[in-house]
């Protein structure tokens, strides 16, 4: 007995089948192409490699505690994300957005789903900014 645990136009992007030889998982994964991010097909793959590059960040805007920002996805990647999905790390980079480390997909923007809404804390901005004046801007010692 097989069963689809999403589809994309009506085809299964994950498949997996009873498997209690385990005796924790009752489902064992059968088909998925990138471990711990979204299960995508071969048709899914083609997408986000075809439009990966239209996908567009903005710029960072703040508050007292977090640093935000939103990323626009084509409307063709948009359509592999399960609806009402907060996507983890390995989940939005297996869709193509390419950011630095640290930043949370926090929120669905309801009324235009291809919008993801990320944050961090400041501090972590800040100590990335840091670490990059550092590694521009060697220390040289002066000993003599």
């Amino acid at each position: 007995m097989m069963r689809s645990a999403w589809s994309f136009r009506g085809r299964p992007l994950m498949m997996v089948e009873p498997n209690n030889r385990n005796g924790k998982d009752p489902f064992r994964l059968l088909d998925s192409t990138i471990m711990s991010g979204l299960p995508l097909n071969d048709q899914a793959l083609r997408i986000i490699r075809q439009h990966s590059a239209k996908i567009e960040y903005s710029d960072k805007y703040f508050d007292d505690i977090n640093e935000y920002r939103h990323v626009i996805l084509p409307k063709e990647i948009s359509k592999l994300i399960p609806k009402g999905k907060l996507l983890s790390d390995p989940e939005w980079r297996s869709l193509g957005v390419q950011q630095s480390l640290g930043w949370e997909h926090y929120m669905n923007h309801r009324p235009e789903p291809h919008i993801l809404l990320f944050r961090r804390p400041k501090h972590i901005g800040a100590q990335q900014e840091k670490l990059k004046q550092a590694a521009q801007n060697p220390i040289v010692s002066k000993h003599e």
